[in-house]
């Protein structure tokens, strides 16, 4: 066993509990003994034990128990109650063997060590089954999907998530993976969750995705079947509403392209198949719609897109088809939509009043319910979109401060002109919703139907009195978001490159300039938005270009929004340094627990004084001092974890470096800072200058220690010149870790390599 683990655990008890059914130790499993067989080589203080008799007797975070299953009254009893550690014969014989430190956390094996995982298109009861699983394996659970996450583990092929981590190069995993890995490696130590055994359960291209297939020979149709069956999808003869997700059509016609555009499905074409397949994954749509389709995001009708029986004069702006399917992002043609008997009543929206209803407090315990939507938020005042920022974090969605091709969810207030052109340059159209999609979302725990919050409803039936529209969206504001249609033309493939796609929409920017030019007199001051009274006119305002109006939207607001997504619990500290601190979390965008006695949850930081604070208690990954939160804000993002940003551990609280005065050379910024309060720590005197002898008049006293990296610099050939020793940082780490004076010569500064020190195993 490596030497620093052994040290670590020399004055741990660790105690074996027997199952209930067992009388003594020979009758435990053989993972049980081996283990324990371990721990006696090692020469640690371990024992066999039953639940004691004494229910007063405490425990304390000198102890580690070992139970072969996680259950019972005594198991309940001690993870509950005490502050000692729990961990499984597989978890504690890894850690042994490989240097790891003991988790703070009940963990069964350590096959998901250092794995960190997301979840996409799973129910919240399969998704918390197997973050339970994960994190008795000693692995991360994140809602978030980071440029650290390892795996993504999916129920459907073809999502947000699923699409930006094959982005990235992402392990795209099923939910089988989890679950195969937990029973295997209760069997076996040396099970990890990266064996190339478990290759099998790689997410298949085509993953619980139903397919239906249009306009194609039944020998095509019986070939694509083979296709998506073999990689996962399923395959159906008619199109389900509600079931099918992906018609694959060449021609933009027939009864199944009609209805799969009516329920808002996307319409791709064959090619989509093969070059999925060869790429290894699902991909995008945006390439493959079948000419006159949109894509399954789009809420807005695009020029090339409109159905050509369509006028802007059809579309109705202040009312919602009651009858329509809740999937459906178009208005129906009169051809497939049947007349409404009973016309709705235009009800105005206001966004402001739609805002102050929300209730943060009932969106804290609906936890996930925008899991995976990626959302962008327009024409709101700051106020406004603060809370709805902190609402989309509360629904672990991801809310983006540019509008980029990933965005899924639109939620718009009043209409900016500016948003035109960021809108209409995306090749996918993401979904305009209103507020109130926000708040049904958190009503059903889950992301709503677009269909009914839509800023672009569905058509009205004419009538004898045109209604005006009582949402942000005045009639020319809604013009600059819909092209006029054409006379239809035939479909030609691939559409967008097409010299007649680029003259159309070359002539579609043409009029928009010329309506600029005609309203620029009557624009206002400012581009800050306002909510439009109903049966006012839109004015244009002054459009910034589309460089300046990106830069405006990103850059600064983009650099302050570090630690979105991220809940922090702050201990330790005294209440206005708390305070303090939460202000600086709370301007990054991150969240921080308001009450950690009755807070139960698993914050994705703790913040604690540099001396430490016993948190082994708190199941958290990552125990960071407030050094690592000012470097953070030093760098506008999440830094990685180094050494530095951790508590200092001294073993015993011992100062063994009383009567020492040390220099620190050559190392910097928060580094320095660190190895400068961990000297004091330790009982070290600590002085910027290097002294040969005692200066009392300047209050300085003859330097014992150099702390430097590299054999250069002033100080260094100084202290080389006075004979004093010149040490790296590990000496002073490892002191801490030792609680006593080591000898310097094996950490005289070049004679080893300045390796990533760690204070210790024990956080607390």
């Amino acid at each position: 066993m490596p030497n620093d683990t052994n040290k670590s655990l020399k004055k741990i008890k660790i105690h074996f509990v027997l199952d209930p059914s067992h009388n003594s130790e020979n009758e435990s499993s053989s993972s049980m003994r081996e283990c324990y067989e371990e721990c006696v080589s090692n020469k640690l203080l371990v024992d066999w034990i039953k639940e004691p008799g004494d229910p007063e007797q405490k425990f304390s975070k000198n102890h580690i128990f070992v139970f072969e299953n996680f259950s019972g009254d005594f198991y309940n009893k001690i993870i509950s109650s005490t502050s000692c550690l729990v961990v499984g014969p597989y978890c504690l014989f890894t850690c042994i063997n490989k240097s790891l430190p003991i988790p703070q956390v009940p963990t069964l094996t350590m096959a998901m060590n250092e794995l960190i995982i997301s979840f996409s298109c799973l129910s919240k009861e399969i998704k918390a089954d197997l973050t339970n699983k994960v994190k008795l394996m000693g692995g991360v659970v994140n809602s978030s999907l980071l440029e650290t996450t390892t795996h993504l583990v999916v129920g459907k092929a073809n999502s947000p998530k699923y699409e930006k981590a094959n982005e990235r190069g992402m392990n795209i995993m099923t939910p089988g993976w989890i679950n195969t890995v937990f029973t295997a490696s209760q069997h076996s130590g040396l099970t990890s969750g990266t064996d190339y055994d478990f290759a099998k359960y790689k997410c298949p291209v085509f993953f619980q995705l139903a397919f239906s297939v249009s306009g194609y020979s039944s020998k095509k149709k019986e070939g694509f079947k083979k296709i998506i069956e073999s990689h996962g999808g399923t395959y159906f003869g008619s199109l389900q509403y509600q079931v099918t997700d992906i018609l694959i059509c060449e021609k933009n016609e027939g009864d199944k392209y009609s209805a799969a555009r009516e329920w808002g499905l996307p319409c791709v074409m064959a090619h989509w198949l093969t070059e999925s397949v060869e790429a290894g994954y699902s991909l995008p749509f945006a390439k493959y719609t079948t000419p006159g389709a949109s894509v399954i995001k789009c809420s807005t009708p695009t020029k090339g897109e409109m159905p050509s029986k369509f006028h802007n004069s059809d579309i109705s702006l202040s009312m919602i088809q009651e009858n329509s399917h809740p999937r459906s992002l178009l208005p129906p043609t009169p051809s497939t939509a049947a007349p409404t008997t009973q016309p709705l009543t235009p009800t105005p929206y206001n966004y402001a009043l739609a805002v102050d209803s929300i209730d943060l407090a009932l969106a804290r315990r609906c936890e996930a319910f925008l899991d995976g939507c990626n959302i962008y938020l327009t024409g709101f005042e700051p106020n406004q979109e603060e809370k709805l920022r902190k609402m989309i974090k509360l629904g672990s969605g991801v809310r983006f401060t540019e509008l980029e091709e990933s965005v899924s969810h639109v939620v718009m207030g009043a209409f900016i002109p500016s948003f035109h052109k960021l809108f209409s340059s995306l090749s996918s159209r993401p979904h305009l919703v209103t507020v109130d999609w926000l708040k049904q979302s958190m009503l059903s725990k889950a992301p709503a139907q677009e269909t009914p919050y839509l800023c672009i409803p569905a058509k009205q039936p004419t009538s004898g009195k045109g209604l005006e529209c009582p949402s942000p969206l005045s009639k020319k504001g809604l013009q600059m978001l819909i092209s006029p249609a054409k006379p239809r033309q035939s479909p030609v493939k691939n559409t967008k490159d097409s010299p007649a796609a680029r003259k159309l929409l070359q002539g579609y920017l043409d009029s928009q300039h010329a309506y600029e030019a005609t309203s620029h007199s009557e624009q206002p001051a400012d581009d800050e938005p306002r909510p439009l009274e109903q049966n006012e006119p839109f004015k244009m305002p002054h459009q910034p270009s589309q460089q300046t109006s990106q830069s405006q939207s990103g850059g600064t607001n983009q650099s302050q929004e570090y630690f979105m997504g991220l809940m922090f619990l702050v201990l330790g500290f005294t209440e206005e340094e708390t305070v303090e601190i939460g202000s600086a979390i709370r301007e990054a965008n991150g969240r921080v627990v308001v009450n950690p006695k009755t807070f139960h949850g698993i914050p994705d930081y703790v913040i604690v004084p540099f001396e430490g604070f016993a948190t082994s208690v708190v199941p958290t990954e990552e125990i960071v001092t407030d050094i690592w939160l000012m470097e953070c804000k030093q760098q506008s993002a999440v830094v990685d974890v180094q050494y530095y940003h951790r508590p200092a551990s001294v073993l015993n609280c011992a100062t063994p470096l009383v009567g020492c005065v040390i220099t620190i050379s050559n190392y910097v910024g928060f580094e320095r800072d660190f190895l400068a309060k961990l000297s004091q720590l330790l009982g070290a005197g600590y002085q910027e200058e290097f002294m040969k002898r005692d200066n009392p008049k300047a209050d300085k006293k003859a330097s014992t220690h150099l702390v430097c990296p590299t054999r250069s610099g002033s100080k260094y050939n100084a202290a080389i010149k006075w004979g004093y020793p010149s040490v790296s940082k590990q000496w002073l780490l490892e002191c801490a870790k030792t609680g006593s004076r080591l000898g310097e010569e094996n950490h005289l500064t070049g004679c080893e390599e300045a390796g990533n020190g760690v204070i210790g195993t024990n956080r607390s």
